[in-house]
């Protein structure tokens, strides 16, 4: 579930990943555990300390139908020179499961666009041009991503696997190896450093050591890509127990707004 980015942009934010490099931002100055990373080169294929470590989060997040979580994202885009340049935004996403969510996105351009989903119909609203687009899906968030990923050329953005119900087979199907790099300070909380391959990308983790294990930091990078671009998140904020107004995954359309046409599917012809 953790690949690259082709196209629909119906999507892509949802994920925190535009197809045009916009996204949150975050860096950690500090990791302790590196040091045993660089002693060790025969880490495991598959370490069963980061695995489990990775399950309890994932549990953790499964218990909540409702939840609001905000990131700030930095993305590498990779110009035809070979240049990299790296884009920003902060994002808030908000799910009600099994078939609610949305997501607002402000990127380090100005613009900002806004998504919902209600059950029946995905909107993208481009807030900075007054345009939307609007698409019928299936009734269920996780039906809603299949149809659109297996619809509209595109494969996973990064984060995806965070949107969708069952978590560990999104995250640890495929999984090649696991390593449980050590602890590391992380924006003032301890965490464990937990790192993973899959055979396109390989991702890393940092997972609070005591409390509630809410992610705090997620990166990922992308192996047989040209120039290896990475993506990076930092969790902000974790809200377990929202309070959702009536209309809050509803799309109401602002004074003056244009539509716009759908992308077509797939295969279907002009």
């Amino acid at each position: 579930m953790i690949v690259m980015v082709n196209g629909l942009a119906l999507v892509c934010a949802l994920c925190l990943a535009p197809a045009d490099g916009g996204v949150p931002v975050s860096l950690v100055t500090t990791v302790p555990g590196l040091q045993d990373a660089e002693r060790s080169n025969d880490a495991p294929d598959i370490d069963a300390r980061a695995v489990d470590e990775l399950k309890k989060m994932i549990t953790e997040l499964e218990r909540y139908d409702k939840v609001v979580f905000k990131t700030r994202t930095t993305r590498e885009a990779i110009q035809e020179s070979g240049m990299k340049l790296q884009f920003d935004a902060e994002q808030e996403i908000g799910i009600h499961r099994p078939n609610k969510l949305y997501s607002i996105v402000q990127r380090d351009d100005g613009t900002k666009t806004k998504f919902f989903f209600d059950g029946g119909t995905l909107t993208r609203l481009n807030v900075t041009d007054n345009e939307y687009v609007q698409l019928p899906v299936p009734p269920t968030i996780n039906e809603m991503l299949d149809y659109v990923l297996e619809n509209f050329d595109m494969s996973s953005p990064p984060m995806l696997e965070f949107l969708y119900g069952d978590m560990e087979t999104s995250f640890l199907s495929g999984l090649q190896s696991a390593w449980y790099v050590g602890e590391s300070r992380v924006f003032g909380k301890n965490c464990h450093h937990l790192a993973f391959s899959h055979e396109d990308v390989d991702f890393q983790i940092w997972i609070p050591t005591t409390g509630q294990p809410l992610p705090v930091k997620y990166s990922i990078t992308w192996k047989k890509e040209p120039h290896t671009p990475w993506f990076m998140a930092h969790f902000t904020e974790w809200n377990t127990a929202p309070s959702f107004a009536k209309d809050a995954f509803s799309f109401v359309k602002p004074s003056g707004a244009t539509k716009t046409d759908p992308p077509r599917p797939t295969g279907e012809g002009d």
